[in-house]
């Protein structure tokens, strides 16, 4: 089972680390919980199916499923929290600009994803 650990969340943004048997894969930046509202929240903690996702828009990405109440949450590539739609960016390190933080080497990371997972899955994502 892979493991999100979302360890810094505040107003503005939700970091997290994403993990397989204790090993770190890459890091993830969302956007805060905001009642799970689509396009302006992270999705809750709880364990979720991980699938293969590939649309003309998101090519060779993936999916977390069974999310109450959402859809197409998928892990995909970008930098800033624009980027997110209510997904997971992911990438390698965070920078802190002003207001604005951003995850880098996402494409990068997303091709190491594209090695190392194993699908389908499940994932649990947890706040420290």
């Amino acid at each position: 089972m892979y493991l999100l650990l979302r360890n810094k969340l505040n107003p503005t943004h939700s970091r997290g680390t994403l993990f397989l048997n204790g090993e770190i894969l890459c890091h993830t930046l969302c956007l805060p919980y905001v009642g799970n509202h689509t396009n302006i929240s992270c999705i809750p903690d709880g364990i979720y199916d991980l699938a293969p996702h590939n649309t003309k828009k998101f090519p060779d990405t993936f999916r977390i499923e069974n999310v109450p109440n959402r859809t197409a949450i998928l892990f995909h590539t970008g930098n800033r929290l624009r980027d997110t739609h209510g997904c997971f960016l992911v990438g390698t390190e965070f920078r802190d600009c002003g207001a604005d933080t951003m995850i880098l080497n996402s494409k990068f990371a997303m091709n190491m994803l594209r090695r190392k997972l194993i699908l389908p899955a499940e994932i649990e994502i947890i706040n420290e």
